[in-house]
């Protein structure tokens, strides 16, 4: 089925929003169980690892999990909140 471009545009800037490097994304990934630091791509540009992030876990039936983790540990990012309801709502 595949995200539409708009609504992962929006899952990629509120995830760079909330952990603006990789390794405070990579972080977050591993407390919440998701993937680890081997499953992150290295040496690119940060919004092409994010994006490249959300479509291996949207392929594996993860993204939810994504969103509700990267919420848990950042509750106060507005971007992230939003993407949170929108996802979790459906």
């Amino acid at each position: 089925m595949g995200l539409h471009g708009r609504v992962r545009k929006k899952i990629v800037t509120a995830l760079m929003s909330a952990f603006p490097t990789r390794d405070k994304l990579v972080m977050m990934l591993c407390y919440e169980s998701i993937m680890d630091e081997s499953g992150v791509t290295i040496g690119s540009e940060y919004e092409n690892i994010v994006f490249q992030l959300v479509g291996e876990l949207e392929s594996q039936g993860k993204l939810i999990k994504l969103i509700q983790g990267a919420n848990k540990e950042n509750p106060g990012n507005c971007d992230l909140k939003y993407v949170n309801e929108k996802m979790t709502n459906c």
